[in-house]
């Protein structure tokens, strides 16, 4: 995936020089330039430039639930996606709801992959040192690094979810909205579509029509898909990150691992899918309730993979049969996961309805 990536580099390279002159406000331009700059420093720093920090000495931090190396090319995936939905903002016609989603989440996305590059950089070198003479404090920086990267990212993903969210609701008429439509057809005596209404109502107060079924996809893919996938590998690279420190201070790897792993799974099937975004206040369909079950299910899938991962690398019994029982129990613990979300959304408050920033329409007065 290197070349693919270094090709995705260049392209937002020039992405950032060409926009300025074209379109786009200024905050706009600065986000663009903000979060290019920032995939060209962790893209070069993950391939080994200009350090070189693919070398054979990555293995010496192994542990026991350390994922197979093929389970490692989800990143190529992530940071794939992730450059595209810098790109697509760029794309005639999707910029009506790419541009408010990469406003809200592009500077929190910018963040996580310095973090993620300071992560590698440490590595890299405590790598330097000769074995036995790493410094402890390197290993609580990899971490401090990689728990503030999981932060960010999942902060990433409840924004994005919660703005495309409010962009499928920016083109649905309000209750007063609906009052106006009866209100104009008692009066003119005309009957009209719920639909036609709605688009006149729509237009006469400056509001945008709603996000088409193929927009709300294309933002589960391009935004909510990679930083779901993002969250969940962070999440298993953070449990790895706490055990090396923990292993730094003379706790054993095979101790650590049925807790570790254990409380991985549960925290990332009941806090890990962001519990704290607020289910749709809408009427079940599969458009509006989407990016909830990519965020959820996405999240799910990446554990899933790690989990096989750490299963097919040869570890100890103890570690391969633990990883396979959490494996076949993940969808039951998901499932549970989502009921604990609703539950307490619904004593806490989490589920009221969120504001949008929609305007109502004007009154029947001014209409007419």
């Amino acid at each position: 995936m290197n070349k693919l990536q270094i090709l995705a580099v260049l392209a937002l390279v020039l992405a950032s020089l060409v926009e300025p002159y074209q379109m786009g406000s200024s905050d706009y331009i600065r986000t663009l330039l903000i979060v290019s700059l920032c995939y060209v420093v962790l893209i070069a720093i993950q391939v080994g430039c200009p350090l070189q920090f693919n070398t054979p000495n990555s293995k010496r931090f192994e542990s026991p639930i350390t994922p197979a190396a093929y389970a490692f090319s989800v990143w190529g995936i992530i940071f794939m996606l992730e450059a595209a939905s810098v790109v697509i903002t760029l794309v005639p016609g999707c910029e009506s709801w790419s541009r408010p989603i990469f406003m809200r989440v592009g500077k929190l996305m910018a963040a996580t992959w310095l973090a993620e590059a300071s992560w590698t950089t440490i590595q890299y070198l405590q790598q330097q040192l000769r074995p036995g003479r790493e410094l402890a404090i390197g290993f609580w920086a990899a971490a401090l690094a990689l728990v503030l990267g999981h932060v960010l990212v999942s902060l990433a993903l409840r924004e994005g979810v919660l703005e495309l969210q409010a962009v499928m609701e920016r083109g649905k008429p309000s209750a007063l909205d609906e009052q106006l439509m009866a209100a104009q057809q008692a009066h003119s005596g005309k009957t009209l579509s719920v639909e036609e209404e709605a688009a006149r109502v729509l237009g006469q107060s400056g509001q945008e029509g709603a996000i088409s079924s193929w927009g709300v996809a294309g933002a589960c893919v391009l935004y909510i898909f990679p930083l779901a996938l993002n969250a969940g590998w962070m999440g298993l690279a953070t449990c790895l990150g706490i055990m090396q420190v923990c292993a730094v201070h003379g706790l054993s790897y095979l101790s650590m691992v049925t807790p570790g792993l254990c409380l991985m799974v549960l925290a990332a099937c009941t806090l890990g899918a962001q519990p704290w975004c607020a289910v749709p206040p809408m009427p079940f369909t599969f458009k509006t309730h989407l990016p909830h079950l990519m965020a959820h299910l996405s999240y799910k899938l990446v554990l899933a993979w790690g989990l096989l991962g750490i299963r097919q690398a040869g570890r100890p019994k103890q570690v391969h049969d633990l990883a396979l029982v959490l494996l076949l129990a993940l969808p039951a613990i998901g499932a549970a996961g989502i009921t604990i979300k609703v539950w307490l959304g619904n004593r806490l408050g989490w589920l009221a309805p969120r504001s949008t920033g929609y305007q109502a329409a004007p009154s029947f007065e001014t209409a007419k």
